[in-house]
C-alpha cells in the first residue's frame, strides 16, 4: 500500500502538493496527518466529495509499503504517520522546499529542491510527464503556490514559481477561489489604511446582495488599495466590495465583485473608471467622500442584478425515503441515482437526512438490517426557495454538510447539493473531471480502435458489429460493444464475447438484427436481453441498457431500464465498464465515465463505488481473477473495501452454487496457483473451508497438477477437467467423509462428488502399488484401469515414482484391445457365462504383456487357458 501525507496543521502548500503527489502516484492513499488550517479546513469542507482523502483510522499502518511525505522531512510533525516513516522496511519519498535541518527523516529518494513552494517541485514533474490536470486541481495547486509565496512577495519565491503560475492559469485555474481563502501581507501605512477602512465600513443591500461600503480619509497616497480591498473583503466575507480613499485633491476607487450580479467595471464607469466584472477602479476629483458614496448607492440600485437563488439551482424532484427503509436499502437507492445523501421524510414532512458516510458506517458495524431512524441527523439546515447563492455557501460550509434541502410552505421541493453550488458559484467545467476522469495513460485514437477491430476480431463478428451500427441509425438508437472485449480490444488481446447494449428497446432491436444477418434468437422479457444464435453456433448477447440495485447484501440484482452511463455503473471493475459506439457516425469511440483506461494503463483493479462488494461478494473472487490473469493489482482504497466486506461475513451469503462457480472459475485460470494464493493472503479460503490451508508447498502442488494436466491431457478421449484436478489437490489432505459432506454443501455434480470421493480413498494405496519396482505391464494396467483421469493426473504430479507407470498406462497401455470377442468364443464352442469375461480379461493382460500378438496366438491361448483353468460350470458346445 502506498499513502502519501503531510506535516500536522496542513497549510495551502502541503495540502496541494499532497494533490499533486496523486497526480503522479495515482494509486497511493492520501491521508492527513492531523489537523488543517482553518482555510484549508474551509476548503475541504467545500469539496470534500470531490477530493478523496482516506480517514487515518482506517489505515492498516503495518501494510504501508511506500510512504510519500510532502512539504516537511521532519518525522515529529508526521503524526501518527511517525512510526511508519521510521520502519526500515517502509519505502520513504520526500517532496520539500525547506533547508536541510538537523534530525530530518533519512529517505530512500529526495526531491526536495529550494524553491519557493513544495507544489512547484511536483507541478514540474507532473508537466514533464504531460499528465493532465483540470480547472479543479489548477486552483488547488495555484493556492499552494500564492499561499507560500506570500502572494509572489517572498523573497523564497523563485521564477520557477512564478512560471508555474503561468501554466496553471493556462489550465484554468480559478482566481476568484484564490482569492477567496487567501490573503496578502501589509506594510505599516497598509495596516494603519486597513484599520480606518474596517471603522467605516457597512453593508447595503440592494436587490438581495449584501455590498460592502467603505470610506477612509489619507494624509498623503497609500499605494495598495486594492490589496485593502481584498483584504477587507476576507475579512467582513464578502463578496461585493467599494472602497474609497481620499487625499486632499483626489479620491481613488476601488470595486471587487465576485458575483455575476455586480459587474465592478460598469459601476464604476460612472465614475469614470474602468476595468473589468471583477476588478475595476476609479479616481474622482472634486468630490468629498460623502457626496461619491451616496452617487455610489444611486448607481448600484441601477447596476446590481438580483442574485441566484435556491429556486433556481436546486435539482427536483427529490428522491426521499421514510423512517422505516432499512439502511441496507437506502444504500442501493443512493447506489442506484448516484445520490451522496437522502433525505428523510414522514408524510410530505421532512424530519431528517441521512448520507452515504452514515450508511456505510451502520454497515461497517453489521446494521444494514436497522431502519434509518436510528442515524439520521435530526436538526436538518434547509433553504427556501430565495435563499441567495452565498447563504447557501455560508450554510454548506458553517454546518460542514453536503446538500441542503429546499423547503416550500412546509413541503420538500427540491435539493442544492455541492455539486450544484460549486457549478453555480465557478462554471460548469470546475468539476466537469467527475464525471469523466482523464485517463493518465495514452488514450487509443478512435481510428486505433477501428484498426484493432478488424485484426482480432473474425470478419463474420466484424459484420455483426457493422449491420448493428447500421441498424441503430436505421431505429434512431445508440448502440455499444460493452465488457470483457472493450477491455481486451484495448488490452490489444482477442476476445469473442461479444456483448451488445443497446439504449431503446433491446429486444426490437435484437428482433431486427436476426431478420437481416439470419440465426434465431432467445428472449428474456423480464431483463430486457436476447441472445442471437447465428447460423455458426456464435451467440451474441444483446440487451437493452440497465441499471440495477440489490434489495440486500450478496443477493442477484433488479433491474430497471437506463442510460449507457448507468448500465456501465452497475459493473465490477473500471476496467470492464467501458463501452465501444457503434453507431455509424462514431463507429468506435471510447466511452470511459470511470477511468477504466487509466486504470489499465496503470494495471491496476478498482471499483466503481464503495458498496460494490457489498452488492455482490462473488466480486471478491473476480478481484482475485482479474489481478492475477492480467498481472494487475487492486488499488489500496479497493482492498480496503473487500477486506470490509469479508469482515462483514458476507461471502457466507452467497448461495453455495455461486461460490462454487467461482471456484471453477479461479481454478480455471491460467496460472490459478498465483489466485489461490491470493485468496489465502485475503483470507478467503478460510471462508470457503476452516481447514484449507494453502501454504508453499500446496502452491507448488498446484503448479506439479497443471504441468501433468498439460502433459497427459492429450491421451484421454474425454480430457481431464482441470478445475477438478487442481481441486482434488487442495482437498487431498481432507478426510473422505468431510470432502462429501463439503462438496454436498457446495452443489458440485454428483459425478464430480464422485471422482473426488473415489481419487482421495484409492490415492495411497495406488501411489504404493505404482511405486514398485519391476512391474509388468499388466499390473500397471490393473492398478491404473477403472481410475478417472483426473485421478491419474493427480497421482502423476504428487507422486514423482509413479510418473513413469501412469505415461506408459496413458500412452501404450489404456488403449490395448484384444482381438477375440465373445461372439469368437462361442463360435469357438464355449457356452457363454462369467468365465468369458475373465478369459477375455486375462488374454487382455497377456497381450498387454506381450504374450500373444495377433489373432492366431489369442486363439491358442485361449484354448490352452480353458483347458488348464478347469473350472466348475466351464462346458464344451456340442454340435
Amino acid at each position: 500500500m502506498e499513502v502519501i501525507t503531510s506535516h500536522t496543521n496542513t497549510d495551502f502548500d502541503s495540502f496541494a502538493a499532497m494533490i499533486a503527489a496523486r497526480k503522479i502516484y495515482p494509486d497511493a492513499i492520501m491521508a492527513f496527518s492531523g489537523s488543517l488550517n482553518p482555510n484549508v479546513r474551509d476548503f475541504y469542507s467545500l469539496h470534500a466529495d470531490v477530493l478523496v482523502f482516506a480517514d487515518p483510522d482506517q489505515i492498516d499502518l503495518d501494510r504501508i509499503k511506500r510512504l510519500i511525505i510532502v512539504d516537511t522531512r521532519s518525522a515529529h510533525r508526521l503524526g501518527e504517520f511517525r512510526s511508519v516513516a521510521e520502519r526500515e522496511d517502509v519505502e520513504v519519498l520526500v517532496f520539500d522546499h525547506h533547508p536541510v535541518a538537523e534530525g530530518d527523516l533519512r529517505v530512500e529518494r529526495d526531491f526536495s529542491q529550494m524553491l519557493g513552494t513544495t507544489t512547484t517541485i511536483l507541478l514540474e514533474m507532473i508537466k514533464e510527464k504531460g499528465i493532465e490536470i483540470s480547472p479543479l486541481e489548477a486552483t488547488i495547486f495555484a493556492l499552494g503556490i500564492y499561499e507560500e509565496t506570500g502572494s509572489l512577495t517572498y523573497s523564497t519565491t523563485t521564477a520557477r514559481d512564478v512560471e508555474m503560475l503561468a501554466f496553471l492559469m493556462s489550465q484554468k485555474a480559478n482566481l476568484e477561489v484564490v482569492r477567496t481563502f487567501l490573503g496578502a501581507p501589509l506594510s505599516r501605512e497598509q495596516h494603519q489604511l486597513l484599520e480606518k477602512l474596517i471603522f467605516s465600513s457597512h453593508k447595503v443591500r440592494i436587490n438581495d446582495v449584501d455590498i460592502l461600503i467603505s470610506t477612509a480619509e489619507m494624509e498623503q497616497y497609500i499605494d495598495g488599495l486594492s490589496i485593502l480591498t481584498n483584504k477587507l473583503g476576507e475579512i467582513e466575507e464578502s463578496r461585493v466590495i467599494f472602497t474609497a480613499a481620499g487625499t486632499q485633491d483626489r479620491i481613488y476607487m476601488v470595486g471587487r465583485s465576485r458575483m455575476e450580479e455586480v459587474d465592478a467595471s460598469r459601476v464604476l464607469a460612472h465614475f469614470g473608471g474602468g476595468g473589468h466584472p471583477q476588478a475595476a477602479s476609479a479616481v474622482v476629483r472634486d468630490s468629498s467622500l460623502a457626496q461619491l458614496e451616496r452617487k455610489l448607492i444611486s448607481v448600484l440600485k441601477k447596476e446590481v442584478r438580483k442574485p441566484q437563488v435556491a429556486g433556481n439551482l436546486m435539482s427536483r424532484p427529490v428522491k426521499t425515503i421514510d423512517s422505516e427503509t432499512t439502511i441496507l436499502e437506502a444504500g442501493n437507492i443512493m447506489t442506484k441515482y448516484g445520490h451522496a445523501g437522502l433525505p428523510i421524510v414522514q408524510g410530505d414532512k421532512l424530519i431528517g437526512v441521512i448520507s452515504r458516510k452514515d450508511v456505510d458506517k451502520a454497515i461497517g458495524h453489521g446494521l444494514g438490517h436497522a431502519p434509518v431512524k436510528g442515524f439520521l441527523s435530526k436538526e436538518v439546515v434547509t433553504a427556501d426557495l430565495t435563499t441567495s447563492i452565498m447563504e447557501l455557501r455560508t450554510m454548506m460550509i458553517e454546518h460542514n454538510i453536503g446538500r441542503i434541502p429546499v423547503v416550500d410552505k412546509g413541503k420538500l421541493v427540491g435539493i442544492i447539493t455541492r455539486t450544484d453550488l460549486l457549478r453555480a458559484l465557478h462554471g460548469s467545467d470546475y468539476i466537469s473531471g467527475r464525471e469523466q476522469l482523464p485517463p493518465s495513460g495514452v488514450i487509443i485514437e478512435t481510428s486505433e480502435i477501428k484498426k484493432r477491430i478488424k485484426d482480432l476480431l473474425p470478419h463474420f463478428i466484424q459484420e455483426v458489429l457493422e449491420k448493428t451500427g447500421q441498424i441503430a441509425s436505421e431505429l434512431n438508437v445508440k448502440a455499444y460493444l460493452v465488457g470483457g472485449i472493450v477491455r481486451d480490444i484495448l488490452l490489444n488481446q482477442p476476445n469473442f464475447d461479444l456483448d451488445i447494449v443497446i439504449e431503446g428497446d433491446g429486444i426490437t432491436f435484437a428482433k431486427r438484427l436476426t431478420e437481416i444477418i439470419g440465426g434465431r434468437i432467445r428472449t428474456h422479457q423480464k431483463f430486457g436481453t436476447a441472445v442471437l444464435i447465428l447460423k455458426n453456433g456464435f451467440h451474441v448477447d444483446i440487451a437493452t441498457a440497465r441499471t440495477e440495485f440489490y434489495e440486500y447484501p450478496a443477493a442477484l440484482p433488479s433491474v430497471e431500464r437506463g442510460s449507457i452511463r448507468q448500465d456501465l455503473y452497475r459493473r465490477d471493475f473500471t476496467i470492464n465498464a467501458m463501452a465501444i459506439s457503434l453507431n455509424e457516425d462514431t463507429f468506435g469511440e471510447v466511452l470511459d465515465f470511470f477511468g477504466g483506461q487509466r486504470d489499465l494503463a496503470k494495471r491496476k483493479i478498482r471499483v466503481l463505488h464503495n458498496l460494490s462488494f457489498i452488492d455482490d461478494p462473488t466480486r471478491i473472487f473476480r478481484a482475485v481473477r482479474f489481478e492475477q490473469r492480467f498481472g494487475f493489482q487492486m488499488d489500496g482504497s479497493t482492498e480496503i473495501l473487500l477486506k470490509r466486506a469479508l469482515g462483514m461475513e458476507l461471502v457466507e451469503e452467497l448461495t453455495s452454487s455461486r461460490v462454487r462457480d467461482e471456484i471453477i472459475l479461479i481454478l480455471s485460470e491460467p496460472e490459478p496457483w498465483k489466485a489461490v494464493k491470493r485468496l489465502a493472503e485475503l483470507g478467503v479460503t478460510k471462508i470457503l473451508h476452516p481447514h484449507l490451508a494453502i501454504d508453499e508447498v500446496r502452491l507448488e502442488d498446484l503448479e506439479k497438477i497443471d504441468r501433468s494436466y498439460v502433459q497427459l491431457q492429450e491421451f484421454f478421449c474425454e480430457s481431464p477437467r482441470r478445475w477438478l484436478c487442481l481441486l482434488m489437490g487442495l482437498l487431498m489432505d481432507f478426510p473422505p467423509q468431510e470432502v462429501s459432506a463439503w462438496t454436498l454443501k457446495m452443489k458440485f455434480r454428483k459425478r464430480d462428488i464422485r471422482k473426488m470421493e473415489e481419487s482421495i480413498r484409492n490415492f495411497a494405496h495406488t501411489a504404493e502399488n505404482l511405486s514398485s519396482r519391476n512391474l509388468k505391464d499388466s499390473q500397471i494396467y490393473l492398478f491404473c484401469q477403472g481410475l478417472s483421469a483426473e485421478t491419474l493426473v493427480l497421482l502423476h504430479a504428487l507422486k514423482p515414482a509413479t510418473s513413469k507407470c501412469i505415461e506408459k498406462y496413458v500412452e501404450n497401455l489404456k488403449d490395448v484391445q484384444v482381438e477375440i470377442s465373445g461372439r469368437d468364443l462361442k463360435e469357438m464352442g464355449y457356452r457363454p457365462g462369467p468365465l468369458f469375461r475373465k478369459v477375455l480379461m486375462v488374454l487382455l493382460l497377456a497381450r498387454i504383456d506381450g504374450q500373444v500378438r495377433n489373432r492366431e496366438e489369442e486363439e491358442k491361448f485361449v484354448r490352452q487357458w480353458m483347458e488348464v483353468e478347469g473350472l466348475p460350470g466351464h462346458e464344451r458346445r456340442r454340435d
